[in-house]
C-alpha cells in the first residue's frame, strides 16, 4: 500500500482565529421572530461546549471512559448515566452543566447506537433549545467542538448534518467563517461530509471570498482537500483570492494551502506520468513565471483554452483540463515565490509540507526557494527538531530531486542530511501495511492468473528503495532483473473525486511517477473497478487482470498461461469493468 498521505498537522485550534474573530462566532444577519432574537441570545453560552472540548474534551472524553467501563443500559437509567457522564466535567472544569450534559447525551447516545438524529435531539433538548430552529452557525460550533474532543463518529456527524437540512435554506445567511468552521470540523475528524452539505457550504461560501479573513480561506481548501472533493469553482475562487493575500499569508497558512493545491491537482490529466507534472514545462523549467509575482485573475481562468498558451508554458496540459488545473498551476508557483526570502526560518513542519507540495507539483522554481529551505535542514539540530513525519516527507522530496528535478539544481543542494534521511526511513518502514478485503481477492486472482509461469516470481507487499515503498503486488522476472512490474491496487483514498471521474491524488501521483522513473512497470486497478469485476465469474476476472498487464508486459511475459494474449486486449478493460458493474 502507499505510504500514508503526508498532510499537515491536524487543524490547530487557532487554525480559524483570526484576528477581530478569535473565540467567537460572527453573528447572522438580523432575524424578525422574537424566538430568532431569543436564540441569538442564548446561541454565545454554546461557547462552553467548545471550552470544555478543547480543554480536553471531559464532558466528552468522560462519557466514553464511562460507556467503556460501566454496565449501561438495563441496569442504569439513563437519567443517570447523563449525570454521570456530567457531573465530572462540570465539577472538574467547573463549566456549564448545560453544556456538559449535551457533550455526554450526544455522545452517549452514538456510542449506544441510538439514532442519530435523536442523539442531536436530545442534546438540544438538554440546552433547552427547539431542533426545528437550529442555525448554521450553532451546528459549526457543535461540529467544531466534537472533532476538537477527536470524536470521529459518522453517526454524530451525521446528527449534525441532518439538522442542518432542516435549515438549508438559511445557510446562505451563515458567515463564510462559520461555513469553514463546519467545513473544517469534518477534516479534523476524519469524517466525508455528505456532498450536498459540501456543495451548499461551496456555493455560500464563495460570495464571501473577498472579505474572509486569511485562515478562514485556507481552512476551506484544507478541508475540501482533506474530504478529496473535486470543486473547481470553489478552488479557482479561492485561488485568486489567496494569489491576492499570499504575501500576508503566515508560514503555516501557505504551506497548507500549497498542500491543498497539490492534494487536488497534481494527479490530473497524466501528471503522474514521468512526462507530466502540474508545473512541469517540456525542456525544464525555463518560463522564470514562478516568482513572486505570478498570478491569473478570474478573467485568465475563463480565457484559457487549449494550445500552447497560458500558465504553465509546455506543461502536457490541454484544453479544458489544462484551464482547469492553470489555477492551482499559478497558486503553488506564486507560493513558492513568496517563500523564498522567508522559509530558511520557517518551522520543520511548514518546510517539509512546503518542499512536498512542490515536489508533487514538479515545481522546482524559484531555485531560491529550495537553496533557503534545503540549507536550512542541514543545520546542526535540524533533525533533532523534527517529528518523523516531517523527516519522511522530506525523503520523498529528495528522491524527487533525484529523480526528476532539475540536474543543476539537485546538484548544487546535495544530499539530504543524513539523520533527517534515516529519520524519514525509520517513519516509511515502521507505516503498518493495510491490506483490504479486494486487494486480498485481486491477488488471489492474480497468483492463479501467474501459476503457469516458470519465469515469473509474484510477491505480495514489498518493501523496497530500503523501505520507502510498499507495493501491493510485485510480478518480477527471474532472468531479467530490469523486468518488473508494480501491481497498485488503489483504494477510495487514493483518489480525489468520485469514480468514473475520479483522478489519483497528489501523493498517488508521486508514488506513480517516483516508481516509473525507479524502473517499474506501474499497473494501477482503480478499487471500483475491480468491485465491479470481482463480482463476475473468475473467466470475466482473469481476462480484466490479463487485459491490464498486457498495458506493462514485456515480450512472452504472459504466453504461457492460455496462450499468447494480442495487444487488443488491453482495450478491453474499459469494457469489461463497465460490463460488471451493469
Amino acid at each position: 500500500m502507499h505510504a500514508p498521505l503526508p498532510h499537515p498537522s491536524s487543524i490547530p485550534a487557532h487554525f480559524l482565529q483570526d484576528s477581530g474573530s478569535a473565540g467567537r462566532l460572527k453573528s447572522a444577519p438580523a432575524a424578525s421572530s422574537a424566538y430568532d432574537n431569543f436564540l441569538r441570545t442564548v446561541e454565545p453560552f454554546l461557547g462552553a461546549i467548545t471550552a470544555i472540548a478543547t480543554s480536553a474534551a471531559l464532558g466528552v472524553a468522560t462519557a466514553r471512559a464511562v460507556s467503556d467501563t460501566l454496565p449501561l443500559g438495563a441496569s442504569v437509567s439513563a437519567d443517570a448515566t447523563l449525570l454521570l457522564t456530567a457531573a465530572p466535567a462540570f465539577v472538574v472544569l467547573g463549566a456549564s452543566a448545560a453544556a456538559a450534559a449535551a457533550s455526554s447525551a450526544i455522545y452517549r447516545a452514538a456510542a449506544t447506537g441510538a439514532p442519530a438524529p435523536e442523539a442531536l435531539l436530545a442534546s438540544i433538548r438538554t440546552l433547552g433549545l427547539a431542533p426545528t430552529r437550529l442555525r448554521p452557525a450553532t451546528v459549526a460550533t457543535l461540529a467544531w467542538a466534537f472533532a476538537q474532543a477527536d470524536v470521529s463518529m459518522p453517526t454524530l456527524f451525521k446528527a449534525l448534518s441532518d439538522a442542518l437540512a432542516l435549515e438549508s435554506s438559511r445557510l446562505h445567511e451563515a458567515s463564510v467563517y462559520n461555513l469553514a468552521t463546519l467545513a473544517a470540523a469534518y477534516a479534523r475528524a476524519g469524517v466525508t461530509p455528505p456532498p450536498e452539505l459540501l456543495a451548499a457550504i461551496s456555493i455560500s461560501a464563495r460570495a464571501q471570498l473577498a472579505t474572509a479573513p486569511h485562515a478562514t480561506l485556507v481552512a476551506l481548501s484544507y478541508a475540501y482537500a482533506r474530504a478529496q472533493v473535486r470543486d473547481d469553482d470553489l478552488f479557482d475562487a479561492l485561488a485568486v483570492e489567496l494569489q491576492r493575500r499570499a504575501g500576508a499569508l503566515s508560514p503555516h497558512l501557505v504551506a497548507t494551502t500549497a498542500w491543498a493545491y497539490a492534494s487536488v491537482y497534481a494527479g490530473r490529466n497524466g501528471a503522474e506520468r514521468p512526462e507530466g507534472g502540474l508545473c512541469y514545462e517540456s525542456g525544464g523549467e525555463k518560463s522564470g513565471k514562478s516568482d513572486s509575482n505570478y498570478s491569473i485573475s478570474h478573467t485568465q481562468t475563463e480565457e484559457m483554452g487549449g494550445g500552447a498558451g497560458g500558465a504553465g508554458g509546455g506543461t502536457v496540459l490541454v484544453g479544458r483540463a489544462r484551464r482547469r488545473a492553470a489555477p492551482a498551476t499559478a497558486i503553488i508557483r506564486r507560493l513558492a515565490g513568496v517563500a523564498a526570502p522567508q522559509i530558511s526560518e520557517w518551522a520543520p513542519n511548514e518546510q517539509s509540507t512546503l518542499l512536498w507540495a512542490l515536489a508533487v507539483s514538479r515545481c522546482y522554481q524559484p531555485a531560491e526557494t529550495w537553496h533557503a529551505a534545503w540549507s536550512a535542514l542541514k543545520r546542526p539540530g535540524a533533525a533533532e527538531a523534527m517529528e518523523e513525519v516531517d523527516a519522511a516527507k522530506l525523503v520523498q522530496v529528495a528522491l524527487s530531486l533525484q529523480l526528476e528535478a532539475p540536474r543543476s539544481l539537485a546538484n548544487a543542494l546535495g544530499m539530504l542530511s543524513p539523520a533527517v534521511r534515516e529519520k524519514g526511513l525509520r517513519r516509511l518502514r515502521s507505516s503498518p501495511v493495510h491490506e483490504s478485503e479486494i486487494q486480498r481477492q485481486m491477488f488471489t486472482v492474480l497468483l492463479q492468473r501467474c501459476r503457469n509461469q516458470d519465469n515469473l516470481q509474484l510477491k505480495r507487499e514489498l518493501r523496497i528503495h530500503e523501505g520507502a515503498f510498499s507495493i501491493d503486488a510485485a510480478i518480477l522476472s527471474k532472468s531479467d532483473p530490469s523486468l518488473k512490474i508494480a501491481v497498485e491496487m488503489d483504494g477510495p483514498s487514493h483518489f480525489i473525486g468520485q469514480p468514473p471521474d475520479a483522478v489519483p491524488n497528489g501523493a498517488t501521483a508521486l508514488k506513480r511517477r517516483q516508481l516509473t522513473l525507479l524502473g517499474w512497470r506501474v499497473v494501477t486497478i482503480p478499487w471500483w473497478e475491480w468491485a465491479a469485476v470481482s463480482r463476475q465469474p473468475a473467466v470475466v476476472q482473469h481476462a480484466y487482470l490479463t487485459a491490464k498487464l498486457l498495458t506493462a508486459a514485456w515480450p512472452g511475459m504472459l504466453a504461457a498461461a492460455g496462450g499468447a494474449q494480442g495487444p487488443g486486449q488491453a482495450a478491453a478493460v474499459p469494457v469489461l469493468a463497465a460490463a460488471a458493474a451493469r
